[in-house]
C-alpha cells in the first residue's frame, strides 16, 4: 500500500478569477484581480524535478492551490500529470467552472485520475448570478465520472444562510449529499470567524448540514496549539514563484528553497510548540494527519468524504488507503531535538513563553557535535541586523548569536563568525587588501575582549575549524555551495545538528 510523508501546499501563481465572492480572503487583503495570469520561473518540468518523491523522502500529498482561481494557468494540468506520475497525491481547490481545464484533466489515464482530488467550493449566490449551476453541477459528476475524487465545501459565510434550504435540496437532487460546511476566516494575522451573526445562532444554521469539516473546525478554531507540531517538517508551503519553502500556509520563517539546487536534499525544521498563530486556521487540513501527534481527531478521509442517496462515495477508495497518520511514515524527534528545536524557535520567533535552560540546550549541541567530532567551529549569518540585541560588540545574525550564547559554558569553540556581506562578489583585490586578509584574523585575535568571536569574511584567511554551521538555515543551500566552492569544510544547517 503506497503511504503518504508530508503534505505539501504549493502556492500557484495566479491573480485572476471568474467569480468575485464577497467573503472572498484575497479580497479582504485589498488585493486587486487582475487579467494577467501570472507565470513561474522555470519549466513545470523543473518543479516536478524539485518535487521528485526522492528529494522528498517519498510520496507527498500535494495542494496545488491558487491565490485565485487554481485552473486558470496553461500549464497546472501538465503540472499535475508530472507530480501524479512522481506518485505525489494532488489536490486542487477550484470552483468548478473552467469546464476546459476541467476535460483535459479527464483525459487523463485513469491510473493517475485516481490519485486526483478536486476540493471544489460551491459558490451558490455568484453560481445563480452568473447562471452556472448546471455547468458546476456537470463538471462534479464529469470528474466523478472519469475516476477522481471531488469533495464539495460551501463557505459559511452569513449572505447564505436564509439560503439553506434551497442549498440542501439542489444539492441533494443534483449531488447525492449535502455539501460539506467551511468557516470562513478574516486574514492575518488573526483568523476571526468572517460573521457577524452570534456564534449560537451562526453554529445552529450550519450544522444543519451534519458535516464533519464543520464539527472538527468549530473543535479547534480559537484554540491556541502548545503542542509539539511537525508544521515545517511533515508539513510546509512552497511559492511557486519565488520556490520559497515556509513552515506553514503563512509561515513567517524560510526553511528552503526548492530551486536553489533541484539535486540536493531538502532542510526542514518543525515549529515545536512556538506556532506563531492564535489558533491552527488549516487545522482541517493538517490536524487530520497527525502534523501534532497523539492529538485525536477524525480522519482526512472521513472529513472530507460523502455517502451519496445511491450509496455511492464522493473520495476514492484509492485515496482512502493512503491517508494515514504522518506519525506512521516518519520518525518523531528525539526528546533532546525536540526541545533543541523548540528553543531554537522560540529565539527565532521571540516567544517567551517557554524559558529554556541554556547550560541543558548547550550540552545538547555540545554532545552532538562531539559525535561529529566536532570541536571547534565558526558560524556564518550576520544578516538579520535588524533585530536589537542590546549588545555592541557584534551586529550579528539572531541565531548566530543564540547559538554562540548557548555554547558559552561547553567546550565547543566558537572562533569565527563569517559576515554575509558580498557573499556573491569578488572584491577586486590589491595588495592591501591581500595582506589585510591575510592578517586580519590575528590581529583581531589580539585585540578582542572577552574571548569574543572574530568576524571575518569569505575573503579572508580562515584559521582551522572542524566545521561551519550555517544559522541562516532558510538559504542553507546557497550558502554552502558559495563556501565549498572556496573552501573544504564539513558543512551543517544550524537546525539540523542533532541529526
Amino acid at each position: 500500500m503506497r503511504t503518504v510523508k508530508r503534505l505539501i501546499n504549493c502556492t500557484i501563481p495566479v491573480t485572476t478569477c471568474n467569480m468575485h465572492c464577497k467573503y472572498c480572503y484575497i479580497g479582504q487583503r485589498g488585493d486587486k484581480f487582475t487579467e494577467k495570469i501570472a507565470k513561474i520561473p522555470v519549466s513545470i518540468q523543473t518543479v516536478a524535478k524539485a518535487l521528485s518523491a526522492k528529494r522528498l523522502c517519498g510520496h507527498c500529498f500535494i495542494n496545488l492551490c491558487g491565490d485565485g482561481e487554481t485552473l486558470l494557468p496553461p500549464y497546472i494540468v501538465g503540472l499535475t500529470e508530472l507530480l501524479l506520475l512522481e506518485g505525489h497525491y494532488i489536490m486542487i481547490p477550484t470552483n468548478g467552472l473552467i469546464s476546459k481545464r476541467i476535460d483535459e484533466f479527464t483525459a487523463l489515464p485513469k491510473n493517475l485520475l485516481k490519485h486526483l482530488i478536486f476540493k471544489i467550493s460551491f459558490h451558490y449566490l455568484e453560481l445563480k448570478r452568473l447562471n452556472k449551476l448546471d455547468e458546476f453541477f456537470a463538471n462534479a459528476y464529469k470528474l466523478r465520472a472519469a475516476g477522481a475524487s471531488i469533495t464539495i465545501v460551501i463557505m459559511a459565510a452569513d449572505e447564505y444562510v436564509e439560503h439553506i434550504p434551497e442549498i440542501k435540496k439542489i444539492s441533494l437532487d443534483r449531488m447525492g449529499a449535502y455539501p460539506h460546511v467551511a468557516e470562513i476566516h478574516t486574514d492575518i494575522p488573526n483568523f476571526l470567524r468572517f460573521t457577524k451573526r452570534p456564534l449560537e445562532e451562526h453554529f445552529k444554521a450550519w450544522d444543519s448540514f451534519n458535516s464533519t469539516l464543520f464539527a472538527m473546525q468549530k473543535d479547534t478554531w480559537g484554540v491556541k496549539r502548545h503542542e509539539f507540531c511537525y508544521g515545517g517538517d511533515w508539513v510546509f508551503n512552497i511559492s511557486l514563484i519565488s520556490g520559497d519553502a515556509s513552515q506553514c500556509f503563512s509561515g513567517k520563517h524560510l526553511i528552503d528553497n526548492i530551486y536553489n539546487d533541484i539535486y540536493e536534499p531538502l532542510h526542514f525544521v518543525s515549529y515545536g510548540a512556538h506556532c506563531p498563530f492564535p489558533h491552527c486556521f488549516c487545522g482541517h487540513c493538517f490536524l487530520q494527519l497527525g502534523v501534532i501527534p497523539g492529538l485525536k481527531t477524525p480522519s482526512w478521509y472521513d472529513t472530507y468524504n460523502r455517502i451519496c442517496l445511491d450509496g455511492s462515495q464522493w473520495i476514492q477508495t484509492s485515496i482512502q488507503t493512503f491517508m494515514t497518520k504522518f506519525t506512521e511514515t516518519n520518525i518523531e524527534y528525539s526528546h533532546n531535538k525536540k526541545y533543541f528545536i523548540n528553543a531554537l524557535v522560540a529565539a527565532e520567533y521571540d516567544d517567551k513563553r517557554i524559558l529554556y535552560s541554556k547550560v541543558k540546550i548547550g550540552k545538547i549541541i555540545e554532545n552532538a557535535l562531539q559525535t561529529k567530532n566536532i570541536k571547534r567551529i565558526a558560524i556564518y549569518g550576520t544578516e538579520n541586523i535588524k533585530y536589537d540585541w542590546r549588545d555592541s560588540w557584534f551586529g550579528i545574525g539572531k541565531l548566530s548569536f543564540w547559538i554562540i550564547q548557548m555554547l558559552k559554558e561547553t567546550s565547543i569553540d566558537v572562533i569565527f563568525i563569517i559576515d554575509d556581506k558580498n557573499l556573491n562578489k569578488q572584491p577586486l583585490y590589491n595588495i592591501l587588501i591581500k595582506i589585510n586578509g591575510f592578517f586580519k584574523y590575528y590581529i583581531k585575535k589580539i585585540l578582542r575582549r572577552n574571548n569574543e568571536p572574530i568576524l571575518l569574511n569569505i575573503f579572508d584567511r580562515w584559521p582551522h575549524v572542524d566545521a561551519v554551521i550555517i544559522a541562516s538555515y532558510g538559504d542553507y543551500t546557497s550558502i554552502a555551495k558559495i563556501i565549498c566552492s572556496r573552501r573544504m569544510l564539513k558543512i551543517l544547517p544550524l537546525t539540523e545538528l542533532l541529526d
